[in-house]
C-alpha cells in the first residue's frame, strides 16, 4: 500500500528511530524506505535530492523534502496535529511544561557532553581533557535523569510522550557508559515499536 508520506532511515542509525517511532506512535501511515549505507544508497543523486546533505532520517510528504530528525518531528507535529497531539499535547499545562524543560535540559546538559564521549570512543578524537571533563558531568547529569525515573514510568510522567522519543533515542553514548542507569533498565517496550522489528 502507498501513502503519502515515506520514510528514509538507515540501519542502526537512532536519529532515524526517533521518527520512525513518532510515526508508529502516532497512527500515522507511511512508506518505509530501508537505505543501504554499505551499498551508499544514502549518497545516490535519487536520495541526494531528498536531502542534499545525503544523511538519514529524511520524509517526504507529497513534494515536501524534510530532512534532521527533530525538523522532521517538528514538521510532523504541525502539518499532523491531531495524530501527534496524544505525543505532545499532554492532558495539561503543567505536563506540557515539564515535557518542554526537560527537552532543552537534555539538549544542554546532555546533548553536547555525550557528543564530544561520543567522538571520543568511536572516532579517537577531542582532546581527552576536555573529553574527560565532559564525561564527568556526563555521569553527573545522568545521575540526576536517573531521579526523574526513580517515580515515574517515563521522563514527562506516566504517559509514553514525544519527550521520551527525543531522549531514549539520542542517548546511545549514554547507555554505554552508564549501563546500570534506570534510562536503560526501566525502559517500558512498546507494542507499536516491537511491531516494527519484526
Amino acid at each position: 500500500m502507498s501513502h503519502k508520506l515515506t520514510l528514509y532511515w538507515g540501519s542502526g542509525s537512532p536519529f532515524a528511530w526517533r521518527v520512525m517511532i513518532l510515526l508508529l506512535e502516532s497512527g500515522l501511515q507511511f512508506n518505509s524506505k530501508l537505505l543501504s549505507f554499505s551499498n551508499r544508497e544514502h549518497k545516490t543523486e535519487e536520495f541526494l535530492k531528498i536531502n542534499p546533505l545525503g544523511k538519514v532520517p529524511a520524509l517526504t510528504d507529497g513534494d515536501v523534502n524534510v530532512h534532521e530528525s527533530l525538523a522532521i518531528i517538528h514538521y510532523l507535529q504541525i502539518t499532523y496535529p491531531n495524530e501527534t497531539a496524544k505525543l505532545f499535547g499532554g492532558s495539561s499545562s503543567k505536563e506540557r511544561a515539564d515535557a518542554l524543560i526537560k527537552y532543552h535540559e537534555f539538549n544542554s546538559y546532555l546533548a553536547q557532553q555525550g557528543s564530544d564521549v561520543g567522538s571520543h570512543l568511536w572516532r579517537k578524537t577531542g582532546d581527552l581533557a576536555h573529553v574527560y571533563k565532559q564525561f564527568q558531568a556526563l555521569i553527573t547529569e545522568l545521575k540526576r535523569w536517573d531521579g526523574f525515573l526513580a517515580n515515574a514510568t517515563y521522563f514527562a510522567g506516566e504517559n509514553f510522550t514525544g519527550m521520551t522519543i527525543f531522549i531514549t533515542f539520542t542517548n546511545k553514548t549514554s547507555r554505554r557508559l552508564h549501563r546500570n542507569s534506570t534510562l536503560v533498565r526501566s525502559r517500558t517496550p512498546r507494542s507499536q515499536i516491537q511491531r516494527s522489528w519484526s
